[in-house]
């Protein structure tokens, strides 16, 4: 009748033996207000009471073992309320030493039945092991924006991890999103959020450098690079791939050295995404700038090349996109809402 209480190790398991115990301390409690304990030989009768004392000190055991399994799962809750709470002191930490600039939200997406071909080609290159690099470039306002938007919402329901930065003008000064040192405290902040290995080598990159590192390069080499490097299994270990999408590369001011050891840092970046193995892609967006197209174009990247010049064809995706917007906007919005978004895209 004596249960070893201690030895269950599961809650459900020890739930259901404490009300086996309990049903059978209950029958055995009946049977004997039943009997006559005159008419029970005195053997059987000892048998009964042993069995009473054993079911009894079950019952004790089972009552430390509850108090002690409540005490540990506070001391369990506790633990992890303390691990989150440092964690939240460490990222608060971090964001102060990067210094970092808040980001402004990416564009909205394509519009629905636009822009398909395109769409369908990045994801296709993103999931090929050979390809970690896609460069989407184009005039100003011709839609890079919305594309990158696009294959983020595209990429993170397939389950990758999707980190971006954008570079991004301002009407009146001061412009921090234009700043090339922006670029790699952000990333390296989000790598941080996402992946404890890379939070603790960030953290270790503070302690050694207390008052921050602002050469482009130095950022680079510290925050990027040496943590990425030492933790590549990271990715192995998770599904999907680490996607970080970079839009906007041309709207960074372009005075050296930093506009210099910005586009050498973006090349060293998409060198060590193909050395990953396939498990970190690069998408940056930009016009088709010189010095950008020098610094990408040795790593061969899968291009996108947006032209309006195409729509001069029937054929092209672009003038069958125009088609599409016009007719579905203009079928239900109105000229004037129509001709805004088209601005806006």
């Amino acid at each position: 009748m004596s249960i070893p209480v201690k030895y269950y190790k599961k809650k459900i398991e020890f739930k259901e033996s404490l009300q086996k115990l309990a049903m059978q301390a209950h029958r055995l409690l009946q049977h004997l207000g039943e009997l006559e304990l005159d008419d029970i030989p005195s053997n059987d009768f000892d048998i009964l009471k042993s069995a009473v004392i054993a079911i009894m000190e079950a019952i004790v055991e089972a009552g430390d073992f509850v108090e002690c399994y409540m005490a540990r799962g506070n001391i369990e809750n506790s633990s992890i309320a303390a691990s989150e709470k440092i964690v939240k002191e460490q990222m608060e930490e971090l964001r102060d030493w990067l210094r970092l600039v808040k980001q402004e939200p990416l564009e909205e997406e394509c519009m629905e039945g636009t822009r398909e071909r395109i769409l369908s080609d990045i994801d296709e290159w993103l999931d090929d092991p050979v390809r970690s690099l896609v460069w989407i470039s184009g005039a100003p306002g011709i839609g890079k924006s919305t594309i990158v938007s696009s294959i983020v919402q595209q990429r993170t329901h397939k389950g990758d991890q999707v980190i971006t930065f954008r570079f991004k003008r301002r009407t009146e000064p001061p412009e921090p999103l234009r700043d090339p040192g922006t670029l790699w405290p952000s990333l390296a902040f989000d790598l941080a959020q996402r992946f404890r290995d890379c939070r603790l080598a960030l953290i270790e990159a503070k302690k050694a450098n207390r008052y921050g590192v602002t050469s482009v390069n130095k950022q680079f080499k510290m925050l990027i690079r040496e943590p990425l490097k030492s933790n590549l299994g990271v990715f192995y270990d998770r599904p999907g791939k680490l996607l970080v999408v970079i839009d906007g590369v041309d709207e960074a001011i372009r005075d050296p050295p930093h506009w210099t050891e910005l586009l050498d840092t973006l090349r060293d970046f998409c060198q060590l995404s193909k050395e990953s193995g396939g498990q970190i892609r690069v998408v940056i967006s930009s016009r088709p700038l010189h010095d950008i197209s020098n610094a990408l174009s040795p790593l061969r990247p899968s291009r996108i090349a947006l032209s309006v010049a195409d729509s001069q064809s029937n054929d092209s995706e672009i003038w069958r996109d125009l088609h599409h917007f016009f007719t579905t906007r203009l079928r239900g919005g109105g000229i004037r809402g129509s001709f805004q978004e088209m601005a806006h895209n």
